[in-house]
């Protein structure tokens, strides 16, 4: 899994929710500043915990969130 599109697809998931860095980071339990680095594509080892910490916050489960990047990833590959 590529950083960029799992930053691409959380902050486009996060947008779509019309949620700020900080609301998201209270509701995954994660920092505002991870959550900008990881949105940025700066942050190069994130963890399956983070990204289901990320599933919670959106309300989803993990595999509906890694069925997305994958899709994402799919997509930009084509």
């Amino acid at each position: 899994m590529s950083i960029n599109v799992i930053g691409k697809v959380i902050a486009e998931r996060r947008a779509a929710l019309k949620l700020t860095q900080t609301q998201l980071a209270e509701r995954c339990g994660l920092s505002q500043p991870l959550i900008a680095r990881i949105e940025g594509g700066r942050k190069a080892d994130i963890n399956l915990s983070s990204l289901r910490d990320f599933a919670r916050g959106f309300g989803i489960s993990g595999s509906e969130l890694l069925a997305e990047i994958e899709r994402m990833e799919q997509s930009r590959a084509a």
